[in-house]
């Protein structure tokens, strides 16, 4: 079993644990076991007026219901909490995947798929952070207000995690985003949206409602995402996607009936197979929907979605823009890849947590960088200088024999006598990630044509016509033919 223990509690142990550590690269492979790794439930990271959950108009069945308008406003504030998975402690920051399961559609179980997801990153070595996003009351802006205010809240959880970074250890500069269902949209607009101009006209008036992006939780910045994977996730516009974007890792099922891999209403063909009791005529002639899943008291209908781009769209944009992506449509399955009503598709979950496991890990990892000569001449002691900052520098050689180690830089002592010689460098970077290596060979520089020119007895050929002939060190050589 997990164990789950209170935030204090949770920072004594974390401040002395350093876990072991199975076979594999961390980040890459699952190192740790679940019994390592440590959840801090319910830790506050901003405060948001309660109103906020209701706040506007409120419509059931096309009528205005202005007390439960004023019932809400009276209230007091939220604070949103998050749940952090984090593994053992090392002498390493460590990068944080912020994931946003999902929520409003049928067949997710949000608490089950968090816990998958989470403890698969927390086992292989980040610290992963489940972010709760709050859910618009059923209507015409059911999704649209759900993905503002999702990303109003993901951007508040990632400035105070960026503002406190020593609690879990954390390295600010190393943000991830992970979602799935509509927790794939909010993820993927937090990573590409800066502005509600961007999206249009979905999201008119959302600003002056609920106030900026940036609006609540504390203040400060916070790094662009590194990389996302959006699992069953689409976008609202195409022209989000630019030359700054993020890596992203998209997963899809190709029976996907909320998110289409190409692009269409959201949810268009779920709800029209709904039964005809779930759908309302408004007075207007609209076709709204009360879905069998709504947990709103009320049982408000949700009208029809705003147009969305999924994964086969996204593509081409980032094709267009050169972003590094990898896109993958599973056959045979629908919106919910990891768990089903039977419970955990592990063999489609294992599947999806390696393959995100090496995206993320290919996107952080760089690449060592040094310079120094390849020729060894008279001397047979070169240095080598690393061109990039690192937390560790590993030097490995091969012919020769390191003499001086400053860290960022070796002297060598070249063996002349050695069939071959090399040398490259591996850096480790603030999160202890390894680096590709740096490789140079090292030769010896051809010897010198020694010859002298004395003494020497210049004397005609043969045959005039032939040129002239050199002796030099008493060899003979024939210069230049004339005539």
């Amino acid at each position: 079993m997990i164990p789950k223990t209170s935030l204090t509690a949770c920072l004594l142990v974390l401040s002395f644990t350093v876990g072991g550590r199975s076979n594999g690269d961390e980040y890459k492979d699952p190192v740790y076991h679940e019994s390592e790794i440590l959840i801090v439930e319910k830790l506050p990271f901003a405060t948001i007026p309660r109103n906020l959950v209701y706040r506007g108009p409120l419509y059931w069945a096309g009528k205005h219901l202005p007390f439960l308008e004023e019932l809400s406003n009276k209230a007091s504030t939220r604070v949103l909490k998050a749940t952090v998975y984090s593994p053992p402690r090392t002498r390493y920051m460590r990068p944080a995947v912020f994931v946003l399961p999902s929520a409003i559609f049928p067949g997710f179980n949000q608490k089950e798929n968090q816990d998958l997801m989470c403890m698969d990153f927390a086992r292989r070595g980040y610290v992963a952070i489940a972010v709760p996003y709050p859910v618009a009351p059923y209507g015409p802006k059911l999704l649209s207000e759900t993905v503002y205010r999702g990303v109003q809240v993901q951007r508040a959880a990632m400035r105070y995690f960026t503002n406190h970074p020593e609690r879990f250890a954390i390295h600010p500069d190393y943000f991830l985003v992970a979602g799935i269902g509509i927790g794939a949209i909010v993820a993927n607009h937090t990573a590409l949206w800066d502005e509600p101009s961007e999206i249009g006209a979905n999201y008119r008036g959302l600003e002056k409602k609920y106030g900026a992006l940036d609006g609540i939780g504390e203040s400060g910045s916070f790094a662009k995402p590194l990389g996302i994977l959006s699992l069953g996730g689409g976008i609202f516009k195409i022209g989000l996607v630019d030359d700054n974007t993020p890596p992203m890792l998209l997963i899809h099922g190709d029976q996907d009936p909320i998110v289409p891999p190409s692009k269409g209403f959201l949810a268009e063909q779920w709800l029209n197979n709904l039964p005809p009791k779930y759908r309302v005529k408004s007075t207007k002639g609209r076709t709204y929907y009360r879905p069998p899943f709504s947990k709103n008291p009320l049982g408000k209908p949700v009208l029809g979605q705003p147009y969305v781009f999924g994964p086969r769209e996204i593509e081409q944009a980032l094709i267009s823009f050169q972003i590094r992506h990898q896109v993958r449509i599973l056959e045979g399955h629908g919106a919910n890849l990891l768990t089903s009503e039977s419970g955990i598709r592990r063999d489609a979950a294992d599947t999806i947590f390696q393959r995100t496991a090496d995206f993320f890990h290919a996107i952080m990892q760089d690449t060592a960088r040094f310079q120094g000569e390849s020729i060894i001449t008279d001397h047979s002691k070169l240095t080598y200088s690393a061109l990039t900052k690192a937390k560790k520098h590993e030097w490995h050689v091969r012919g020769g024999k390191i003499v001086q180690d400053s860290g960022s830089s070796v002297t060598v002592q070249w063996d002349k006598r050695a069939k071959t010689r090399s040398i490259s460098l591996f850096t480790y970077d603030e999160i202890g990630l390894k680096s590709y290596p740096a490789y140079l060979e090292v030769h010896v520089a051809p010897k010198k044509n020694n010859r002298h020119f004395w003494p020497f007895i210049l004397v005609p050929s043969l045959s005039l016509l032939a040129g002239w002939v050199y002796f030099v060190n008493g060899q003979k050589q024939r210069s230049g033919r004339l005539g």
